[in-house]
């Protein structure tokens, strides 16, 4: 992913996205703008990690949160969160299954029931703060008919835990 430039002003004729830059180092928000054309190019999405340029530094940043557009879902305002580094912070990642192909229990008619897809960890940044993944993946291979996916299941980096691990609260149901 680039570096992506966080303009202070409405110097350039293309389309551009307001964004708010603000973190425990930073005494008052710093409004700006980020170029739609990069917002859209690097997929940008919230609880992501980017890096920004901003008067000649490189700012390693975190999207708290994504405006959008109720009709159309162009992106309309993004919050930057800059943490210190090494804060552990709590955040949702997107769950992404895959091998759909290679389970029994989908191959024999079952339907794969997902009722959530996130889940809620804490992640201990990195001095770069771009250790957070852009998903976690769920393996569906080798499950059967009314297997159950739980919270304990998650391969997970070791800088990355559950935040009510005593929960192992289920996500998706194999149904028969």
């Amino acid at each position: 992913m680039s570096i992506m430039q966080f303009l202070q002003e409405n110097t350039s004729n293309k389309p551009l996205i307001q964004a708010n830059l603000y973190g425990p180092d930073i005494q008052e928000s710093i409004k700006g703008y980020l170029l739609a054309d990069e917002v859209r190019k690097n997929e940008i999405d919230q609880h992501m990690s980017i890096s920004i340029e901003h008067n000649g530094n490189t700012r390693n940043v975190i999207i708290k949160e994504i405006q959008k557009h109720p009709v159309n879902y162009k992106k309309l305002h993004i919050d930057l969160y800059e943490p210190k580094p090494s804060t552990k912070i709590r955040t949702k990642i997107p769950l992404k299954f895959i091998n759909h192909e290679k389970s029994p229990g989908l191959k024999l008619g079952g339907t794969l029931n997902i009722s959530r897809r996130t889940v809620d960890v804490h992640v201990v940044l990195n001095a770069k703060a771009d250790n957070i993944p852009h998903y976690i993946e769920v393996d569906t291979s080798n499950t059967s008919k009314g297997h159950v996916f739980k919270e304990s299941c998650l391969k997970l980096p070791s800088h990355i835990t559950l935040v009510h691990p005593e929960k192992n609260t289920a996500f998706a149901v194999l149904n028969k």
